[in-house]
């Protein structure tokens, strides 16, 4: 199941990496540690050590620039953990662009923080409910046109 398990409202002059630093402090503070499936946007070290100082696992794909890790015994593996992070990421950008589509989530029309706040959890809490009734009824879960048509 691909379930939306946190987001943070931030203001557009703050840039990703911030926002990216501190969703991986907030995830870091969890008693119980979920691994968080990064693009290759975020493949740094950096971000990797800050999350994984305190037990955490920041997953991504490795650009074809860099070589693998010592760890990965063979070119094969490699290839299939980046066919594996590419599959993950396309249904991750999937979801982005049905929120983005479906429920104009760029588009909020709020006049206050507050109002922002409560329109975007109103979206994501239509999407996953949508996502839910479609998994309960046997159907795609991501095929959320279908509920209303």
């Amino acid at each position: 199941m691909l379930a939306i398990c946190d987001f943070v409202l931030s203001p557009a002059n703050v840039g990703e990496r911030r926002v990216a630093e501190h969703l991986l402090d907030v995830e870091s503070d969890r008693e119980k540690l979920r691994p968080v499936l990064a693009d290759n946007g975020y493949c740094g070290d950096r971000l990797a050590n800050l999350f994984g100082r305190k037990g955490g696992q920041l997953w991504y794909a490795l650009r074809r620039s860099q070589p693998p890790d010592s760890e990965r015994e063979t070119l094969k593996e490699e290839i299939a953990l980046r066919a594996w992070h590419r599959g993950k990421r396309a249904r991750i950008e999937s979801v982005f662009g049905s929120l983005s589509d479906q429920f104009q989530m760029e588009e909020t029309r709020a006049r206050s923080v507050w109002g922002a706040m409560t329109r975007v959890v109103a979206k994501l809490l239509a999407y996953m409910v949508g996502y839910r009734i479609n998994q309960a009824l046997g159907r795609q879960q991501t095929a959320l046109k279908s509920l209303y048509r």
